[in-house]
């Protein structure tokens, strides 16, 4: 049984999270080249208004907080289309780190995934991914993880169940898993 549970993020923590999270991406954009560092935040606010119109009460997405015995330890970001969830944005606060909650918390999240009837877990690459830390989680099989096209948006599929992220700390302090 996980010691973490999945919560509906509260609208009103809403405005933090979607600061720290615009922070984070216009932070990748202009690494990547994409945007100006002028203009960056304020592209990066109005991609979050675009995607997130209604917050957290936006259809098809889901933001958890992610608690640990009462505590919040982190913040998973999920977009359903059909039968797969697409994972946006996955947060392990830095005081948590190292104790294995990012692989406890893909099991969580696998579990509610089979609840819902969700067939497939990708992850939604939002900006460049900085290999600096590299993990994987050995499901069911040794098949690789490859990168294909959905629509415009470039999604690293987990056919296989096999879970491949990158570490990325941002200038909010958190590490992010993209």
């Amino acid at each position: 049984m996980p010691n973490l549970h999945l919560k509906l993020m509260k609208q009103a923590d809403f405005a933090t999270f979607s600061e720290n999270l615009s922070i984070a991406y216009a932070e990748d954009k202009v690494e990547a080249g994409t945007w100006l560092a002028s203009e960056a935040l304020a592209n990066a606010k109005q991609s979050m208004k675009d995607t997130l119109p209604n917050g957290v009460n936006t259809p098809n997405h889901f933001i958890w907080d992610v608690i640990r015995s009462h505590e919040k330890v982190g913040t998973l970001w999920v977009c359903q289309e059909e039968q797969s969830y697409f994972i946006y944005d996955i947060i392990i606060f830095e005081a948590f780190q190292n104790q294995g909650l990012g692989s406890e918390l893909l099991a969580v999240l696998e579990e509610e995934a089979r609840a819902q009837g969700i067939t497939e877990i990708g992850l939604h690459v939002l900006g460049i991914i900085n290999v600096r830390f590299m993990c994987m989680r050995r499901w069911d099989s040794k098949q690789p993880i490859y990168p294909c096209e959905k629509g415009s948006k470039k999604v690293w599929r987990l056919f296989a169940k096999l879970f491949c992220c990158t570490k990325k700390t941002s200038s909010a302090g958190h590490s992010r898993f993209w």
